[in-house]
């Protein structure tokens, strides 16, 4: 398949009530013709169809995937192509996208396969599975029991006719993911299960058996929807209709899809900010619990950022539209959760590898519980076919299956609740491994936010120092520059024209000015460049010893001065330290800062610190201390992107760089420290939940395997067993959503 062939579709799938559906359909599509790639969501309900356009029919396809029992729509934008109203109604209706067009004609074969006869149309009816039919099904079922107890007549062909109604779906579900290569599925198991259960002339728990099996999926589908509804709620949220501000101040009402970058938009007391943005007007609180899990409201006032989902509470704002409907915070949030629900873990590829053997080793043990004692101990077929097949019904894998996904999914929804953004699965395994940790220092156990205490020079006026190191640091994000700009435009300091601005990680920030080269950096690395009088040798170890942050400026390979700053440990900083240690985790403070301004922040903190470390140190300390033991590193800007890709785990501050968040697992959105005890223990909570699913799926088989030998259980038992362990699995698993964070927000 040529390159220039392939095409990617999206589709929301209906069906679907456990992982094993979603592996089902990956196997299914894959052997379709013209298919190079299927990947399936089964927490959002989707396909991503990858396709070689010239081989693929998507009509045949649709058709296709149909016969086993799911149907397929067309994505055309996954988010905001549908106002919020049309998606909460879609929601409510449990449907989600609007059906795909038609675009090719379908060819006779296939409209006389389409036409089907009164019986088929019947069965086709209660195909449908939904709890109408269901119940029809259950009402015709207790009539007939009654009727055969009352008359105590055999009403055999009956119960027949009433399991062959939900048989045929079934079975024909299982011939043709048999056809794709899936010999040995849940619809295999439950066909011979039924089928044989007629022929030994036990029809009215053949019924039974199908219909405890469909009441069981519809349980299923609906206890697992409860994890994934708040994620739907969020494409929901936004407001469908957005007052915009034009050149000549008159307003305009719009739709939220037709809002454009750069344009202005009023925000109400009350109002959900409908994308990101600048407040460009006005003061006001503003609730951005959504996006970071913090409920303290946020004060908000002119050339501040806004959120997209966050709710202005008393005052009237205007904003500066910086995204679309499509891009914004939530768009990218719901993206972020979802594709981290869809990844796995190595729990999940073990289970799915065994689960690959495991349903035709229950085949197997079937036909030999129900063959053996006949043939060798002259017991009787009857029974022991009976016992067989009730093997069979206990051996459907779903409560093993859905074990670790349905844990996972909610364990990652519930850290988004928290502010804590967990990029995937694996990361949420990993998280709660944690031995050791390694902090930034600048913007990560302080507030980033440095204030300059003392300017110092030889010769030239403080302000002369101050605007050329404020015109240099006006081409970079670091806290230490943002601290030296503040100051500057506070004393209405004009900037100067810089050339050749580059920023060197770890290093400092460097440019020309006046045709004169200008760096900008720590003293240790102004002592490798340039001799240092004793006069601001002297300066630097008094600023230095008493908690500043002190840069040199370098004009033409000379010192010039020095801009000393300070910041303030978070007020949370030390209660998480506390906790990390409580939960027997080494913490350590890597930083590039001085020793001695370093050594007052960890004396703090009582944390161990390593300072004056360039970004290759910080790695190097990274690499040696990941082979000993599990180590996480925390940082939030340009210089700690080489240590954050190393370790096991990394998280990045919400408010740090693009490098930074892009190279972490784990992001906290809030910027609180003690997010990350809060990621921990939701990982260990849920890891504990995840054993505890796998010992009951596998435990409550085991029990009922033996009590089926020795004629203990009855088929209708059997399929309970297999659906009420999947019940509480997936229950077991929402329990996860009562979690809380330790501490308050």
């Amino acid at each position: 398949m040529s390159q220039e062939n392939m095409k990617e579709l999206k589709f929301s799938i209906t069906g679907m009530d456990c992982p094993s559906c979603a592996q089902k359909i990956e196997i299914f599509c894959q052997k379709i013709k013209g298919v190079k790639d299927a990947k399936v969501n089964f927490i959002n309900s989707t396909l991503l169809l990858k396709f070689d356009v010239d081989l693929f029919i998507k009509e045949q396809f649709f058709l296709s995937t149909k016969k086993i029992g799911y149907t397929l729509f067309e994505i055309k934008n996954e988010i905001n192509t549908l106002s919020t109203s049309e998606l909460k109604k879609q929601f409510r209706k449990n449907k989600k996208f609007k059906s795909f067009p038609q675009e090719k004609k379908i060819s006779e074969q296939n409209k006389t396969e389409i036409k089907i006869s009164n019986f088929s149309k019947i069965v086709t009816f209660f195909s449908n599975h939904n709890w109408k039919t269901i119940g029809i099904l259950s009402f015709i079922y207790i009539i007939l029991l009654s009727l055969q107890f009352f008359t105590n007549k055999n009403w055999h062909f009956l119960f027949t006719i009433l399991t062959l109604i939900p048989f045929f779906p079934i079975v024909k579900k299982a011939f043709y993911l048999g056809k794709s290569g899936q010999m040995f599925s849940v619809e295999t198991l439950m066909s011979i299960s039924s089928l044989g259960a007629i022929i030994i002339g036990a029809s009215e728990e053949a019924a039974a058996v199908l219909i405890l099996y469909l009441i069981g999926e519809k349980l299923e589908s609906a206890t697992l929807a409860k994890s994934n509804q708040e994620l739907k709620t969020l494409l929901t949220i936004l407001p469908d209709k957005v007052t915009r501000i034009l050149a000549n101040k008159e307003q305009e009402i719009i739709n939220l899809s037709e809002v454009k970058v750069d344009d202005i938009l009023e925000i109400k007391p009350g109002d959900r900010f409908p994308v990101d943005g600048k407040v460009i007007s006005g003061e006001s609180f503003v609730d951005e619990s959504l996006i970071t899990g913090e409920a303290t409201p946020i004060f908000k006032s002119k050339t501040v950022l806004v959120s997209a989902g966050s709710i202005n509470i008393d005052g009237y704002l205007v904003i500066q539209a910086n995204t679309t409907a499509q891009n914004n915070t939530v768009s990218k949030l719901v993206k972020l959760i979802s594709e981290a629900q869809a990844s796995k873990t190595k729990t999940m590829r073990s289970i799915e590898q065994f689960s690959k053997f495991y349903t035709p080793a229950v085949l197997f043990f079937g036909i030999l519980v129900a063959c053996i004692p006949p043939l060798f101990f002259q017991e009787s077929w009857l029974v022991w076919i009976y016992r067989g097949l009730a093997i069979l019904l206990i051996g459907c894998p779903c409560a093993l299956v859905i074990s670790t996904p349905s844990a996972i999914s909610t364990g990652i929804l519930i850290a988004a609740k928290l502010g804590i953004l967990i990029k995937n699965a694996v990361s949420l395994e990993t998280i709660g491994k944690i031995k050791q940790i390694a902090f930034d220092k600048t913007g990560t156990l302080t507030y980033g936010k440095l204030d300059v205490t003392k300017i110092v020079t030889f010769d030239k006026p403080d302000t002369q120092i101050l605007q050329i190191a404020a015109s240099i640091e006006a081409k970079t994000n670091h806290p230490l520059a943002k601290g030296i700009i503040e100051y500057a435009k506070n004393l209405d300091i004009s900037f100067l024209v810089v050339k050749n601005s580059k920023t060197i990680p770890g290093i400092g920030v460097q440019g020309e000015i006046n045709e004169l080269p200008v760096l900008i950096c720590s003293p240790q690395y102004a002592k490798k460049l340039t001799p240092i009088s004793l006069y601001f040798e002297n300066e630097i170890i008094e600023l230095q010893n008493n908690g500043n942050t002190v840069i040199c400026i370098i004009v033409n390979f000379k010192l010039e001065g020095l801009i000393a700053l300070k910041d303030k440990v978070k007020f949370e900083a030390k209660e998480a330290i506390k906790n990390l240690k409580k939960l027997n985790i080494n913490s350590t403070i890597l930083t590039g800062d001085n020793a001695a301004t370093a050594r007052l922040i960890a004396d703090q903190l009582d944390i161990a610190v390593k300072a004056e470390l360039l970004p290759s140190e910080k790695l190097n300390f990274i690499k040696s201390n990941s082979e000993k033991a599990f180590i996480a590193m925390v940082g939030d800007g340009i210089n700690d992107a080489p240590a954050l890709a190393a370790a096991n785990i990394a998280i990045a501050m919400g408010n740090g760089s693009n490098i930074a968040i892009d190279s972490s697992q784990v992001i906290i959105t809030g910027n609180k420290l003690t997010s990350i005890i809060d990621a921990i223990s939701l990982s260990k909570k849920v890891m504990l939940t995840i054993k505890q699913n796998i010992l009951i799926a596998v435990g409550l088989k085991v029990i009922f395997f033996t009590l089926t030998i020795f004629g203990s259980t009855q088929l209708w038992m059997a399929i309970l067993a297999d659906t009420g362990a999947t019940l509480i699995v997936t229950l077991n698993s929402l329990s996860i959503l009562l979690y809380k964070s330790k501490f308050s927000r």
